[in-house]
């Protein structure tokens, strides 16, 4: 699979749950990001 458009991925997170939980914008706390960006999304793992 190739790079996605933010769009696709918040129509995929939205209407799919293909991310769970989605965060419709870039976060950064700190130094680490999480969130849908321009052309993709930044994930937080714990």
């Amino acid at each position: 699979m190739s790079v996605m458009p933010d769009h696709w991925i918040r129509q995929m997170a939205t209407d799919h749950a293909m991310i769970e939980p989605f965060v419709g914008s870039q976060k950064r706390d700190g130094i680490i990001s999480y969130g849908l960006s321009s052309y993709g999304y930044d994930a937080r793992v714990s």
